[in-house]
């Protein structure tokens, strides 16, 4: 999503001819998946693998986010722990990378996500940017009810069946909610190279 503009961006295809399929995905194109997990195996219609994500599927923390428009920061992340405020930190997105906001935008601003952990209405959140600083205004709201994962004893095994049962089928996970997995930044990207590296195997 970029202020003021709408892009979507969950899935990248690799073209192959493959020797195995699943009956309800195209044999020609193996897909790279950084979606969550559930989501996954429902657009696949894969009912194998989504019987078993099921057992875990209760197991989560939401987040709500709102992408805003605002006035232009050194900052990276904005941390506020103030008992008086709902949302407990701003991310600088704009400062990560250019495109993150529309070329349109005024030279002095840019684009930030507001996050509050569990469920706030979007309302809620358009009133308490009048506390915030920044300037900001509204562009988009989110609420992500498996934004953060709770495990239990039964979670790695149940990943591990699910990870390798969609790999068979030429589906790779990569990513938090891919994986189930609240990575780490260097966590995450030794996760992409991993995954880079048995796409190439697969594709030999």
């Amino acid at each position: 999503m970029l202020a003021g503009r709408k892009i979507t961006a969950s899935v990248t295809t690799v073209t192959r001819t493959a020797s195995t399929s699943m009956p309800t995905v195209d044999s020609s194109v193996d897909i790279l998946s950084i979606l969550p997990i559930s989501t996954t195996a429902r657009c696949f219609h894969a009912c194998w693998i989504l019987k078993t994500y099921m057992t875990m599927s209760g197991l989560t923390h939401g987040t709500t986010t709102l992408l805003c428009e605002c006035d232009k920061t050194n900052y990276s992340w904005v941390y506020l722990p103030n008992p008086k405020t709902k949302c407990h930190r701003i991310i600088m997105t704009g400062n990560f990378s250019t495109e993150n906001s529309a070329p349109d935008l005024s030279p002095n601003r840019t684009t930030c996500t507001v996050e509050y952990s569990g469920y706030l209405s979007e309302h809620e959140m358009h009133c308490e940017l009048e506390t915030l600083p920044f300037n900001m205004q509204p562009v988009a709201y989110n609420y992500c009810k498996n934004s953060y994962i709770i495990h239990n004893e039964t979670t790695a095994s149940l990943m591990r069946t699910t990870t390798q049962a969609l790999a068979e089928h030429g589906i790779f996970c990569c990513g938090r909610f891919a994986e189930w997995e609240y990575f780490n930044m260097d966590a995450a990207i030794s996760s992409a190279f991993k995954v880079a590296s048995k796409l190439r195997t697969y594709l030999k």
